[in-house]
């Protein structure tokens, strides 16, 4: 599982193995981490181990993006989006 900080806005990339839009989308988020170093980011590969994410939160496809402000979920996106859609989208649900 991944570790959320009360203060912190924070980006979790859910991919699976051989998924090339998930290696996509991860370069957006990084893109989007770099532009905004207020918040930080990580990706989780989406497998056996770690189902009590997809139960959680959820996930029907990857790739999915899950956007927290500290330690609330705001925001969902499941399938690719482009850099210029994400980035409106996600400075708009974390409030940047």
């Amino acid at each position: 599982m991944f570790q959320l900080k009360e203060n912190q806005k924070h980006i979790v990339s859910l991919s699976g193995q051989g998924c090339a839009g998930c290696i996509t989308m991860y370069q957006t988020v990084k893109n989007f981490v770099q532009k905004y170093p207020q918040v930080s980011c990580e990706n989780i590969e989406l497998d056996e181990s770690n189902q009590r994410i997809v139960e959680e939160y959820e996930i029907s496809k990857v790739p999915s993006v899950l956007l927290f402000d500290g330690h609330t979920l705001v925001a969902k996106i499941q399938g690719f989006q482009p850099d210029e859609i994400f980035e409106y989208y996600a400075v708009e649900k974390l409030k940047i």
